[in-house]
């Protein structure tokens, strides 16, 4: 009878801490939006044109391509040519939307700007937690994946370019606007297709291209979205014959899917070819694996290449010996010093008395090799909800393709893929903590019976 008695206090209990951390996760994601306000609250308007050295480049071409329209008939030229002014993107809804924004208030006016764009990143973190919601029903790893995307933290990330939080970046400057409006329809697109109501999915998807490329990433991600509702079925024994018999079921909408997806491509490749590029792309791996690396540190990749390729082999080599006894664990772990040492020496050009004096005397990369092993450690202890981390980054990882197919993006492009991944770093985050309280529950009842 006392347990019967104590769940609906239990339950109570859970209710109560759950409305908590939504009160806190939505004051965090507001406390941001204002932060984002702030400078255009106290600076409403801003110079443009401070001289030919320092002008603002993006709303120059912005504007320019704005002011030679003159009638709505004009704006035929976004559906068949390039974006505002001469850089080759296909744009044309986004266009519209900076077109409204430039009849309504002066170029110079940033202000309600900023106020459309931060409203739009509402939405979008609305929807996004609508999405998970659907994917996941953990109403706690909702609230974190919430927080650590759109919530206002206490330390940002600090360092170069390559690790800014894609949300600090995309609401700096209005003219990332693109980057919440596709997301917006991309998000809409997905939760249609969870619906089931694969017709509207695919017109919403279709749209969100007109506001930016990276809604070709839709397809893949629908996709995967897909499998996971019927992950069940697909892990099952029958699986692969469950999956075909559903698409051959599901032959017209997904040949029309592809008809879609196909015509969009070639519409784009006509208007502006592969689009714009800026340089060598060499280095988009490092940039993926800073993506998926999270917290390490910032850059880890990017600053200190040994101590991440270090922490890798180590753990590594621990995964493969941990049950082989303490010499052979041992062996696995000179194994992979010495692999670190002939990666340096490839790496930075010079001998291995360098690397091994460099690392292993003068401790260069130790320390942040040390802190790479141990968030591999934190994700290790994770495992037993490897499918929701595993969707978590598939996701984000698709969404952010196109970030590293260009040289020249900037962190506002894993703006519509930034939710998935801190969806898979609190599904992280969220084990460990179930972890170490079930070591202390034991811990406690150890002591008891002592």
């Amino acid at each position: 009878m006392r347990v019967k008695s104590s769940q609906p206090a239990n339950r109570k209990f859970s209710q109560v801490m759950l409305l908590i951390a939504a009160l806190i996760v939505t004051a965090g994601i507001l406390a941001k939006g204002y932060s984002a306000l702030k400078p255009y609250l106290d600076a409403p308007t801003r110079n443009l044109h401070i001289d030919r050295e320092h002008r603002d480049i993006d709303w120059g071409w912005l504007n320019g391509g704005l002011s030679q329209i003159h009638s709505f008939r004009d704006t035929g030229r976004w559906w068949t040519n390039t974006w505002c002014g001469q850089v080759p993107f296909w744009r044309p809804l986004t266009s519209y939307v900076f077109w409204a924004m430039y009849l309504l208030w002066p170029p110079e006016y940033m202000l309600p700007r900023q106020i459309v764009l931060v409203g739009l990143h509402f939405v979008f973190t609305g929807l996004a937690a609508l999405l998970l919601w659907r994917l996941t029903r953990r109403p706690w790893l909702v609230m974190m994946s919430l927080y650590l995307f759109a919530g206002l933290r206490p330390v940002p990330p600090v360092g170069p370019q390559a690790y800014v939080l894609p949300v600090n970046d995309a609401l700096l400057d209005p003219k990332n606007i693109p980057d919440p409006l596709v997301g917006i329809f991309m998000l809409l697109a997905l939760l249609a297709l969870v619906n089931r109501r694969w017709l509207l999915s695919l017109a919403l998807a279709v749209v969100s291209i007109g506001f930016k490329e990276t809604g070709f990433m839709t397809w893949p991600m629908a996709a995967i979205v897909t499998a996971w509702m019927n992950r069940e079925r697909l892990l099952a024994t029958g699986g692969f014959g469950f999956a075909v018999e559903r698409i051959r079921k599901n032959a017209v909408p997904i040949a029309l899917w592809l008809a879609a997806a196909m015509v969009m491509l070639l519409i784009h490749y006509l208007t502006v070819g592969v689009g714009y590029r800026q340089g060598t792309n060499t280095y988009w791996i490092w940039r993926v694996m800073v993506f998926v690396g999270w917290p390490t540190l910032p850059n880890l990749f990017l600053f200190d290449r040994t101590a991440g390729i270090m922490s890798c082999l180590v753990f590594a080599s621990w995964l493969v010996t941990r049950r082989k006894g303490l010499i052979i664990m041992l062996a696995g772990v000179i194994v992979a010093f010495a692999l670190t040492v002939v990666f340096d020496t490839r790496y930075m050009e010079t001998t291995w008395e360098i690397s091994v004096t460099r690392i292993f005397a003068e401790g260069h990369s130790i320390d942040q090799g040390a802190l790479c092993l141990l968030w591999l450690a934190v994700v290790w202890a994770a495992r037993r909800d490897w499918r929701y981390v595993a969707l978590g980054v598939t996701l984000s990882v698709i969404a952010a393709a196109p970030s590293w197919m260009a040289a020249q993006a900037w962190a506002h492009v894993r703006y519509p893929s930034s939710p998935f991944m801190e969806m898979a770093v609190a599904a992280v985050l969220i084990q460990n903590a179930k972890m170490i309280h079930g070591y202390l529950a034991e811990l406690r009842c150890k002591y008891a019976r002592a």
